[in-house]
Order: C-alpha cells, then sequence, then structure tokens
C-alpha cells in the first residue's frame, strides 16, 4: 500500500491493521505494487477527488493542499 489508502466501505479485498489516527485502523493490502498503484488511480476517480483534476499536473502545490 503505497498511498496509505485505508479499509472504507466497498472495499472487500485483504487489509492489515496498523495504528495511525487509531490504534485499530484498516488498511488496504495489496499483492503487488501495481495493484496498489492501480487502485490509488481508481481512489481518485471519487466525486471527493474532482476538483484535483482542475488543477495543472504540474501544480504541486495545488494538489497538496487540495
Amino acid at each position: 500500500n503505497h498511498f496509505g489508502i485505508k479499509v472504507c466501505m466497498g472495499w472487500t479485498g485483504p487489509w492489515v491493521l496498523k495504528s495511525d489516527d487509531r490504534p485499530d485502523d484498516r488498511f488496504r493490502k495489496y499483492n503487488s505494487v501495481a495493484e496498489s498503484y492501480e487502485d490509488h488511480s481508481q481512489f481518485l476517480l471519487k466525486p471527493r477527488y474532482q476538483k484535483l483534476f482542475l488543477l495543472s499536473t504540474t501544480d504541486y502545490k495545488g494538489w497538496r493542499k487540495a
């Protein structure tokens, strides 16, 4: 999990238990780096992140802030 994506509703894959915001946070677990990157790409397609795609791909400060 290269991006620290936590388990949320709809996740049916494996997960690992780690202490982060809470001592029992569940993070998604992947079989490969490629799987982690693919899931991250799909994750960013959620409505919550749509405003990011209005920014320039070189606007790293805007992406970080958003």
